[in-house]
């Protein structure tokens, strides 16, 4: 079965992008591929992509 993968829009340039559920966790470093903004998942966009991979079914 394939991993799920989950959208995610850079704050910054506003391009989608997907990344494996398994790679997301709470500290992981996010880079958008087209501008290169670096990002940190916590805090509100943690919580954010939480109710998505719920959503989602988990991470299974």
């Amino acid at each position: 079965m394939p991993e799920k993968m989950l959208s995610i829009t850079c704050p910054i340039c506003g391009r989608k992008y997907e990344k494996p559920v398994g790679e997301l966790a709470e500290g992981a470093d996010l880079t958008c591929p087209r501008c290169g903004v670096k990002l940190n998942l916590h805090g509100h966009m943690w919580k954010d992509l939480q109710n998505e991979i719920a959503a989602l079914g988990g991470g299974d």
